[in-house]
């Protein structure tokens, strides 16, 4: 059984529906109990209770036939966090990925290493990329996390076959 959720266009949507399997939803509440150190790092440090941006991000959100690890509705974002991939892994990113863009959302995906070893440059791509999608961030980051003054060590480059954003 699919549902749909609208992002109305005052929130960032385009005013459309954005479908999802509702058999995905347990699946879905079982991965935040569950959250990788990646995930959870992310979250805790960057993503939680508005701190990027004031955004609020979802965790282990259903969209279409896929569950995304973060999902920002108001920029139709999703943030996905790679583990060790191989072929296989990589050709169903990129699938999922052309999926969730044609349903108008845009991908942006790290890598565990860069997550655990490199939260400040994650931090600092992460705003540099909402701002090149669009409206132009004039809040900040509240609390700890801060655009870095310091220099960071760059993201590793995105693995063959990954959109860049």
């Amino acid at each position: 059984m699919a549902i749909s959720i609208s992002v109305p266009p005052d929130k960032g949507g385009k005013g459309g529906y954005i479908p999802y399997n509702q058999t995905l939803t347990k699946k879905a509440q079982e991965n935040r109990k569950n959250p990788t150190s990646a995930e959870k790092k992310l979250w805790v440090s960057v993503l939680q209770d508005k701190q990027l941006a004031d955004l609020k991000f979802t965790r282990q959100k259903p969209l279409d036939q896929y569950i995304v690890d973060f999902y920002c509705a108001e920029r139709m974002l999703v943030i996905e966090i790679d583990g060790d991939t191989h072929t296989d892994q990589m050709d169903y990113d990129s699938q999922r990925t052309a999926r969730l863009e044609d349903l108008g959302v845009k991908v942006i995906r790290y890598t565990n290493n860069d997550v655990l070893q490199n939260i400040e440059g994650v931090c600092s791509d992460l705003l540099e990329k909402l701002n090149a999608y669009g409206s132009p961030l004039t809040r900040g980051v509240r609390g700890v996390i801060s655009p870095p003054t310091k220099v960071i060590n760059p993201l590793n480059p995105p693995y063959q076959g990954e959109s860049e954003a």
